[in-house]
């Protein structure tokens, strides 16, 4: 799974929309979708990004804070607090 470590990276995404790829490529916002073997998409956005350094800094920076947001232990610290949240604070 090398996009996700390019998206933790903070770097724009060129992926397939298969599977659930598409819910941390989002299409152009945090990378570009293509449909499997479709070269001319392929081409087209590799050229949409070399030829626009601002898209690929925004979508690199939101591809980063979506890792950010949905990475394991902030979504484990937040099911802790909802859990731990609502104990008595005798329990604690």
């Amino acid at each position: 799974m090398g996009f996700i470590e390019a998206i933790a990276a903070g770097l724009p995404i060129i992926a397939t929309a298969i599977s659930a790829i598409p819910e941390m490529v989002r299409y152009e916002e945090t990378g570009l979708l293509i449909q499997p073997g479709d070269r001319p998409a392929l081409a087209q956005s590799l050229c949409t990004l070399m030829n626009n350094p601002q898209l690929r800094s925004t979508m690199g920076l939101r591809a980063r804070q979506l890792a950010t947001q949905n990475s394991m232990p902030t979504r484990t610290s937040r099911s802790l607090n909802l859990c731990f949240g609502r104990l008595p604070i005798e329990i604690l």
